[in-house]
């Protein structure tokens, strides 16, 4: 697939991108109600009727429309099947690692097999044995890790990684775990907002609307059943750590 097929697609993401919460509204939300939240995002974020009285199963719609929604945008503008299929099965890891080896797009490519890897440390830690193909390191680098019980010969960013899951399965913060996955990825896709006509742009764009998705639907739920103002903070803390 040719770089042209891409331009209007970028173009059009570069447009979404302006729309996306910037940092400092989302940090402002741990000083907000729940009420408040939804009224700093009615406007220009939900694209349905919201009301303005609590309800769980409401909002769970909410979410789900704009998920889909996301996910209509962005699969409109990708002209390449295989990579609608895995936008598709975006948090299937499984999935991702049959297809990885298809995809001719280097960041593209870099950014699936980082996300496999991180799969693969977590299966690791948590003492797993079934690790999964087309990371960087491969099974039998797991597996031999796995009966030496060290990992050696780490990456920088995967030295840090492992220390940061280590201290959240300790401090049993299991509910930080997507964020600092998200944190991970988006720093891997950030490099996309330098090239010009590239699909890990719209993958960049997907991430980034689903996590403010997730940041969101947590703040919300969090500030209505009293979530503790240092776990509020510890959630922005890590994903923009």
């Amino acid at each position: 697939m040719s770089e042209k097929s891409y331009i209007y697609a970028i173009g059009r993401i570069s447009v979404l991108e302006t729309k996306l919460l910037p940092s400092s509204v989302i940090w402002g939300f741990l000083e907000q109600s729940w009420e408040g939240i939804v009224n700093q995002v009615r406007n220009n974020w939900f694209n349905q009727e919201v009301s303005d009285s609590f309800d769980f199963d409401k909002f769970e719609q909410y979410f789900d429309v704009e998920r889909k929604l996301t996910f209509n945008t962005v699969a409109e503008l990708i002209p390449e099947k295989r990579l609608i299929e895995i936008l598709k099965h975006f948090n299937d890891f499984r999935f991702i690692s049959s297809a990885v080896a298809s995809i001719p797009y280097p960041l593209l490519l870099k950014y699936l097999r980082k996300k496999i890897d991180y799969k693969n440390l977590e299966i690791f830690l948590r003492g797993g044995e079934e690790f999964l193909e087309g990371g960087f390191y491969s099974v039998e680098f797991w597996k031999k890790s796995c009966q030496s019980k060290e990992l050696r010969d780490l990456s920088d960013d995967m030295k840090m990684l492992k220390e940061e899951l280590e201290t959240l399965y300790k401090e049993e913060e299991n509910y930080l775990l997507f964020f600092c996955r998200a944190n991970f990825e988006r720093k891997i896709l950030d490099e996309s907002k330098k090239l010009f006509a590239d699909p890990s742009r719209l993958f960049y764009y997907f991430l980034l609307k689903d996590l403010e998705i997730s940041i969101v639907r947590f703040f919300i739920y969090g500030k209505f059943y009293g979530v503790r103002q240092d776990k509020l903070k510890r959630v922005l803390e890590v994903y923009y750590g």
